[in-house]
C-alpha cells in the first residue's frame, strides 16, 4: 500500500489516507499478511500538498505522524507484521551531489534515532 492516497501508479485512491485503521484490520485479520511493505508516493514537498486531500507532506513532522497513525493502526491489531516503510527527506545540498530541496529515499535527518526505533513496529 502507500502512505498516501495515492499509490507508485499514481492510482485514483487507492492509498491508505485515511483508512489506516480499516487498511490495517484487512491486511492482519482477512488477509492474514505477516509483512507490509508501505511506499511513500503520494508526497508533496511545499506548499503543494494543500491542493491534494490525498497527499501527505513530505516535511519531517507531518510526516512522522502519518507514519506513527499508519504503525499505530497495524499495532492495534494484534497480529505481528513486519512493517517495511520507505520515508523520505528533503536534501540540505550540503556535502553531496544530491541537489538543495530534491526528494530522497530516506529518513528525514530531523527525525531523532529514537524516532526512528518508535515507528519499528516490531
Amino acid at each position: 500500500t502507500d502512505l498516501s492516497g495515492h499509490t507508485c501508479g499514481n492510482g485514483p485512491n487507492t492509498g491508505s489516507l485515511g483508512r489506516y485503521e480499516l487498511d490495517a484490520n484487512t491486511f492482519a485479520l482477512d488477509w492474514q499478511i505477516d509483512y507490509l511493505k508501505v511506499d511513500f508516493c503520494g508526497f508533496r514537498h511545499g506548499e503543494h500538498c494543500a491542493d491534494d486531500p490525498r497527499c501527505v507532506p513530505v516535511e519531517a513532522a507531518q510526516q512522522f505522524e502519518h507514519w506513527s497513525a499508519l504503525r499505530d493502526a497495524v499495532n492495534k491489531t494484534g497480529r505481528p507484521i513486519y512493517l517495511s516503510i520507505c520515508p523520505h527527506a528533503v536534501a540540505s545540498g550540503a556535502g553531496t551531489e544530491v541537489p538543495k530541496d530534491a526528494v530522497i529515499y530516506a529518513p528525514p535527518p530531523e527525525w531523532t534515532r529514537a524516532e526512528r526505533h518508535n515507528l519499528a513496529n516490531s
